[in-house]
C-alpha cells in the first residue's frame, strides 16, 4: 500500500529534543527502523500496524480513559499515514497531550514502542546531538567536488570561484611564489630570443610545492562559502593529509574517507557523510567521559538520587549508556508508570532543565561500574 495522508516529517535537532521532553504524558513514542527494499526485512506497514495493535491495548491496560481516549484516536488517524512499503530511513512518531509529530530517523535499527509518562528520548539525543551541518570535501588531483550536508541530507554544490576544480586548472590560476617551471633560450629566425618552456606536466603534478599551491587554493576559496562550518574530507590518505597542512583555518573532522570522490554516488556520499556526523559526536563524549576523573568528587552514579536532582535542576551533565535501561517499579509519588525506564525519565529531566546529556555507547560507562552518571551544578 501506499501512504494514505500525508505527515510532514520533522528534522530533529536539540532545540526540538528540549521542546518534546516538556511534554506531559501518557506520551505514545513508536520508532520504525530504516527500510531497504528486498533486504529481508519487514515492510513499513506491517511494523506500524503491528505497534498500533500493541499500543491500543497498552492505553486499555492503563486504565486511564479521560488522559488516553484522546491519543487513542491521534493514533488511529495518524498511524495509517506512515503506513508505506516503500522504503526510506527510520521514523519516530511521538503522541501526547497537544502534541503529534514525526521524526526522520536515520540509522534506528530495530522498532520499539513506548508509553510512559515522558516520551521515550535515549533514542533520540545523538541523533539531535550530532553535527547537522557542515560540507563535505572531494579532493583528488584530477577532480574536486563540494557537498553540503544538512539535517541528514547531502546536496552537491558548484565550486566557489577561486577554488581550482583540479591541479591542471590551479597551475593556470596562479603560480606558487617558487616557479619551478623549466625555462631555456632559443634563437629565433628573426634574431630575436624567446624562452621555450621544457618541463612537462607530469614533472609539474609531481612537484610537492605545486600540489601544496593547490590545495592552498582550494582552502582559500573555500573558507569564505564554508565560514565556521566543519568539513569532512574525502580522497587518497597522502593528499588529505598535505591538505590539512595547506588548509590549517579550517575546521576538519578527524574522521576522513579514503576512496577517489570522482567515483562517490551521492547515496554513498550521503551514507558517509551521517556516519560521519554520529562519529563526531561520539568523539565528543569519548572525550567528556575522559574528563570525568577530574571532577571524581562531584559524580554521583544513582539513578533515583540523580532523577531527583535532575528535577530540582542540579544537574549540568548527565551520561548514559546507550544499551542501558532500568525498568522503575514503585515509583509513583515520581510520576513514573510501572516499568517505566529510570534513566529515560532522568534524561528528560535533565533536558527540561538545560542540563546535557552524553550518550555513551555500550551497556556501561567506560570506566565506571555504572549505567548512568551525573555532574551537578551544585
Amino acid at each position: 500500500m501506499t501512504t494514505t495522508s500525508n505527515i510532514p516529517l520533522k528534522t530533529l535537532n536539540s532545540e526540538e529534543l528540549n521542546r518534546v521532553a516538556r511534554v506531559e504524558g501518557p506520551c505514545i513514542t513508536i520508532q520504525l527502523p530504516d527500510i531497504r527494499p528486498g533486504a529481508g526485512a519487514g515492510s513499513r506497514s506491517a511494523y506500524m500496524r503491528q505497534l498500533t495493535q500493541e499500543a491500543e491495548q497498552k492505553l486499555r491496560d492503563l486504565s486511564r480513559p479521560t488522559k488516553t481516549a484522546g491519543l487513542a484516536e491521534s493514533l488511529a488517524r495518524l498511524a495509517p499515514a506512515l503506513e508505506t512499503d516503500r522504503g526510506g530511513p527510520g521514523i519516530t512518531l511521538l503522541i501526547g497531550p497537544e502534541m503529534e509529530a514525526a521524526y526522520e530517523m536515520p540509522g534506528t535499527a530495530a522498532e520499539r514502542l513506548t508509553i510512559a509518562s515522558r516520551f521515550d528520548v535515549l533514542p533520540l539525543v545523538a541523533l539531535a546531538s550530532a553535527p547537522r551541518l557542515f560540507y563535505v570535501l572531494g579532493i583528488s588531483k584530477k577532480h574536486v567536488r563540494l557537498w553540503l550536508y544538512s539535517d541528514g541530507h547531502c546536496e552537491e554544490r558548484p565550486l566557489p570561484p577561486g577554488v581550482p576544480p583540479n591541479l591542471e586548472a590551479a597551475l593556470d590560476l596562479d603560480k606558487p611564489d617558487h616557479d619551478l617551471e623549466n625555462r631555456s633560450a632559443a634563437s629565433s629566425t628573426a634574431g630575436g630570443r624567446r624562452r621555450v618552456r621544457f618541463g612537462t606536466s607530469a614533472e609539474a603534478e609531481a612537484s610537492g610545492e605545486y600540489l601544496h599551491h593547490f590545495f592552498v587554493l582550494i582552502a582559500k576559496g573555500l573558507k569564505p562559502v564554508v565560514n565556521s562550518a566543519p568539513v569532512y574530507l574525502i580522497g587518497v590518505h597522502e593528499e588529505l593529509a598535505e591538505y590539512r597542512r595547506a588548509a590549517k583555518h579550517n575546521h576538519i573532522f578527524e574522521s576522513e574517507w579514503h576512496t577517489n570522490p570522482q567515483l562517490c554516488t551521492p547515496a554513498e556520499v550521503e551514507a558517509q557523510a551521517r556516519g560521519t556526523a554520529m562519529s563526531e559526536y561520539h568523539q565528543r563524549v569519548q572525550r567528556a567521559l575522559e574528563s570525568l576523573p577530574e571532577v571524581a568528587e562531584k559524580v554521583i552514579g544513582e539513578p533515583k538520587q540523580i532523577l531527583q536532582a535532575a528535577s530540582e535542576g542540579r544537574v549540568r551533565s548527565l551520561f548514559v549508556a546507550q544499551g542501558a535501561r532500568v525498568p522503575a517499579s514503585n515509583m509513583r509519588a515520581e510520576g513514573l508508570y510501572d516499568g517505566e525506564d529510570l534513566l529515560n525519565a532522568v534524561a528528560v529531566e535533565t533536558l527540561r532543565t538545560d542540563g546535557e546529556i552524553f550518550m555513551a555507547q555500550g551497556t556501561d560507562l567506560p570506566g565506571i561500574n555504572a549505567s548512568i552518571a551525573a555532574i551537578f551544578r551544585y
